[in-house]
């Protein structure tokens, strides 16, 4: 028993590519008559496809027709010749999607191709539009000042597309490498405290110079203004005192005034006035 070739349905399949698998069943098969082929044709046809050819052969019945008549009906109505200037209009305004690979461009550049005949200019058409078409700017200009043959332009732009494409996948697996090192190196230097518990956590991260869960601006253990000449890891809550600590850490050699005794002997728990600071910061001036 001879099996059916697949269904055709117009809403889920076009009918070019249809013929070519139904062609290919009836090879394979080997089947030649054409009344078989007729036959197997329609029974494969939806509903809709049937409607549509019996539209077509108002006077005849569909099963009297001939293969080629049947084939005839259907190429007018689902894949009609296209009119020479939209085809030719559809061909040279083709340009590469975003997002879309060079080969499917090509292939869908060589499918309009087919609609306009461009006989023995087909392989320069091809060529042309793939360099005017695809979005890698870069390749363009190299193929723009070189005469290749329509291969070396089809090989040129996938090449450089998938040097594109490595090259963006190695730099994303360097910044995730790099970022998974700076995590662990930040927390190697700041490693957080765990609770006084049976191995767990306190419910709130210990965090200022003490350990305790407030912040450092009220906590009765911070340092002087003087530990900022000392200390690198300080906190600078301005400009301004950022300044003040660069200018006393340059001239820590070389002041040795009464103002600097007084303010480097200060209590480790009271800061001295902010006008104090300001005026030691200005006679270290006098040094240079």
């Amino acid at each position: 028993m001879t099996a059916r070739p697949p269904e055709f349905d117009d809403t889920t399949g076009s009918w070019s590519s249809y013929r070519v698998r139904l062609e290919a069943f009836f090879e394979g098969r080997g089947i030649t008559d054409p009344g078989k082929k007729r036959a197997l044709l329609v029974s494969a046809l939806s509903d809709h496809v049937v409607r549509v050819l019996q539209g077509q052969c108002q006077s005849e019945s569909v099963n009297s027709l001939s293969y080629e008549v049947v084939i005839q009906h259907l190429d007018n109505h689902f894949d009609p010749k296209a009119n020479e200037i939209a085809a030719s209009n559809a061909f040279f305004m083709r340009n590469q999607a975003e997002g879309e690979k060079v080969r499917d461009y090509i292939t869908d550049l060589r499918r309009l191709a087919k609609d306009w005949s461009f006989e023995k200019f087909l392989d320069r058409m091809l060529r042309d539009r793939i360099v005017c078409g695809i979005r890698d700017e870069q390749a363009r200009r190299h193929m723009s000042q070189q005469k290749l043959s329509l291969a070396e332009v089809e090989a040129f732009s996938q090449a450089a597309e998938a040097a594109e494409t490595n090259v963006r996948a190695m730099q994303e697996r360097s910044f995730n490498d790099n970022g998974a090192a700076n995590f662990v190196q930040k927390h190697r230097r700041n490693p957080q405290k765990s609770g006084r518990g049976h191995g767990s956590m306190t419910e709130s991260t210990p965090r200022g110079r003490c350990g305790s869960n407030h912040g450092s601006e009220v906590c009765r253990h911070k340092k002087p203004a003087w530990w900022l000449v000392f200390s690198l890891r300080a906190d600078f809550p301005c400009l301004r005192t950022l300044m003040i600590f660069c200018l006393l850490r340059a001239t820590l050699s070389f002041v040795r005034g009464p103002d600097w005794a007084r303010l480097a002997r200060g209590r480790p728990h009271v800061e001295p006035r902010p006008e104090f600071v300001h005026v030691v910061a200005l006679r270290s001036l006098r040094c240079f």
